[in-house]
């Protein structure tokens, strides 16, 4: 059973007990003024007279009784009032909970993203500076190769004029 349903089974409780004690209160203001007065068996008019004292005095019990009924009702609507605030303010709690939840989840996500980004970018410079010490290390093997081939060309140039410049006397 929901709180709901709770209150308002106290509610009817509440309207039925309030309607027997209006009956009980009744009987007994009528028995007491007919014990005050002595008055059960008196004349048609007497009578009529402690009929309208009993009915004077049941109205007042009467309205009495339904005056405290309405400021118990208040109290119930007053106390209801405040338990449904009390929800909604635990519901709005509840609701800000998540929101910050969710934000944070949001947050370390993009931080993770913006983590994986920046892993991507870092690899990518490391590679991008391997392939340029690879590129460098290839030039200057071709350009090695290059000095090591025009230093034996020289070589056998000098060595191919050096050659020719030391000619055997010549016989005629």
């Amino acid at each position: 059973m929901d709180k709901a349903e709770v209150v308002e089974d106290e509610f009817f409780e509440l309207t039925r007990l309030h309607q027997l004690a209006v009956k009980v209160l009744e009987m007994m203001v009528s028995r007491r003024v007919e014990k005050l007065f002595g008055l059960r068996n008196m004349s048609n008019q007497g009578g009529r007279w402690i009929g309208n004292l009993i009915f004077n005095i049941s109205a007042i019990c009467a309205e009495a009784l339904d005056n405290h009924m309405t400021a118990v009702q208040r109290d119930h609507e007053h106390r209801s009032q405040i338990e449904e605030r009390r929800i909604r303010n635990e519901a709005a709690i509840e609701e800000a909970r998540k929101e910050k939840a969710f934000q944070e989840e949001k947050l370390r996500q993009e931080k993770a993203s913006e983590g994986v980004k920046l892993e991507m970018v870092a690899k990518k410079r490391a590679e991008e500076a391997k392939l340029a010490a690879l590129e460098d290390e290839r030039r200057a093997a071709k350009e090695a190769a290059e000095r090591e081939a025009i230093e034996t060309s020289t070589r056998a140039a000098f060595e191919v004029a050096a050659k020719g410049s030391y000619r055997a006397p010549h016989r005629c």
